[in-house]
Formats: structure tokens, sequence, C-alpha cells
């Protein structure tokens, strides 16, 4: 985000998108609601993996669900599909991952989310003890509030059951780029899966309709809603982290970000050219004498030897290019 960004109307954005969402009563529970009173969480073990889990106080088998919640913000940092480049072959598939930091600007959105999210660094705390690390997900972006969330694409096929094993998607991996650095001990999986939507349509009541998109729709500066859970990731040294683990992206407004992309194209195509830009066109002096001679020569042709051409349909052309710019 540049000069060319407003980040004041941005920031206005934000915050109406914000309110708008936490009064509106869809089924994705917000950061800010979760610990209103009306939820209970506890920790679940999942293989090496500790995730947070909703108990559920209405269900009278006591069924439980991972939690996951959204947060509204502006994008900041993008690492997302496609996926265009090759893996060099040191790198551990184990680590590939998409990503994405956002931010509050100088808003106030993000002072609850992060209270409620050491709330949740605790939770893990009391179940883990000593041995998860300190938490590492705030960030800052300029002076502002920050999270950065991501999500690996791969999963180790060992621990992954085979009902849960996903064909890797054309519009994440078109050259296959991905498929080649999974090999045979990494599988994309139901928990890499990222999905991308954006606003269809808000009415008068402030109900949300929202449509799939492709990842390529996003760019720095869009204001998005994304959607995550909450796991203790393993280390080495039998040791944890709290991750945010991304699991959808929703584009909520764009207008500033594509204003701003726009003014910044137009400025570079208005650029002045200066002298180390200017093109010298050298002149063909051989392929212009020639073009010479073959005039004369046409001059002492009659009108009758023209039509006797014609009519063999003998047509010449020019013989050599003259332009050599």
């Amino acid at each position: 985000m540049d000069g060319f960004y407003n980040r004041k109307e941005a920031g206005e954005l934000l915050e109406k998108y914000t309110q708008g969402r936490l009064k509106y009563l869809h089924r994705s529970l917000q950061v800010q609601e979760m610990y209103n009173g009306q939820n209970s969480y506890k920790i679940m073990n999942e293989g090496a993996i500790y995730r947070l889990i909703k108990v559920s106080t209405t269900e009278s088998d006591g069924s439980v669900e991972e939690v996951t919640a959204a947060i509204q913000g502006i994008i900041y940092s993008s690492d997302i599909p496609p996926i265009y480049s090759k893996y060099p072959h040191s790198v551990n598939p184990r680590h590939l991952r998409q990503s994405l930091g956002i931010t509050a600007l100088n808003t106030d959105s993000f002072e609850a989310i992060y209270t409620v999210i050491a709330e949740i660094y605790n939770t893990f705390k009391l179940e883990l003890g000593s041995v998860l690390d300190k938490c590492t997900v705030f960030s800052d972006f300029e002076g502002h509030r920050a999270l950065d969330v991501y999500n690996r694409y791969l999963s180790s096929r060992e621990h992954t059951p085979p009902e849960q094993i996903r064909p890797i998607d054309t519009v994440i991996d078109p050259h296959g780029y991905l498929s080649i650095a999974a090999g045979n001990k990494f599988v994309y999986s139901e928990d890499n899966v990222v999905d991308y939507y954006k606003l269809k349509d808000q009415n008068k009541s402030d109900e949300y309709s929202f449509e799939r998109c492709r990842p390529t729709n996003f760019q720095i500066g869009d204001i998005v809603e994304i959607q995550i859970s909450f796991a203790a990731l393993p280390l080495r040294g039998n040791r944890f982290k709290l991750g945010l683990i991304l699991r959808s992206v929703a584009l909520l407004d764009n207008s500033i970000s594509r204003r701003a992309s726009v003014s910044r194209l137009a400025t570079q195509i208005d650029r002045p050219i200066s002298n180390s830009n200017i093109i010298i066109k050298r002149k063909a002096v051989y392929v212009e004498e020639e073009v010479s001679s073959t005039r004369a020569k046409l001059d002492h042709i009659t009108f009758g030897a023209m039509d006797i051409n014609e009519k063999t349909g003998d047509k010449r052309g020019n013989f050599m290019d003259t332009d050599n710019s």
C-alpha cells in the first residue's frame, strides 16, 4: 500500500463491514464474540496436532466441532495460489504454504481480536504447559496491528485418513509443481483446503450473499473476511506453537485497491520518455537506392505492357522490408 492507496477511506470501510458482519446473524462466529458466554471450548488432540474444539451445549449427544471464526481486515501481504514456479529440491514439502497478512490500519478493529486470541493462547497453555512456545501470531504493519494466517499445502500421507485425501485443483496448481513436490510421502487433504469467495450481494437488511471465486481475484489493499481455526502445531524438540489456520477468504470490497492500481498504472503510462528510451531509426540506404532504380525502370513501361502483366497474373510486390527500426 503506497501513496495511491487511500488508507483513511479504507479504514472507514473496514469498520463499516466489521460492524455490519457483527450485527448480521450469519453462520460464522466472529472472533470478537467467542467469549460472550454462549460458547465453551476445549483442546482436543488429533494426531500430532492439538485443536480448539467447540463444545456444543445444545446437542444432547455432546458433539464437538472445530472452532472456525471470522475476522475482517485489509490485506497487506499475500502468498496465495496459483503456483507458477517450481519448488527447489531443497524445500521440505511439509513447509509449503499459502498465507495472508491482514491489518486494521489505524482503526480499533483488532483490539478485541487481540484480546480473544490471547485468551485462546492461554487455553492452549493450560493444556500443554511449558512445551508451548511464546505467542507469535501477532504481527505489525507500519506501526499498525496485524495478523499473519496460513495453511499448509500438503499433509503427511502417513497421518492422513484415505477418505480425506483430495485431488489438487488446477486452479491452485496449473502446472503440476505442487504435485511433483508432494511425491509419494505427502498429499493434499481436506485440512489443506482454503476456499475463496467474493461478496455477491448485500441487500437493505444487511444479508450477505457470497459466491466462489479464484484466488487471482485478490490483491494487496482488498478488504476481506477470513475464516480461521486455532491449533497447536508440533515443532522440533517436542515443542508446539499456536497457529491461526486459514480456512477461507472472502472479498468484501476492492474499490479502493482497484482505484489505487489504476492510478498507479496511469502514472507509469504518462511518464515522459527520457533520452535513454528514445529509439533512433536508421535509414536503409541501399534499399532506398534499389527502390529508386526500380521506379526509374517502371517509368519506361507502357500501359500495354502493364495490361499484359495483369493478364498473366504476374504481380510484383515489395521485395525488401524498408522498416529496419
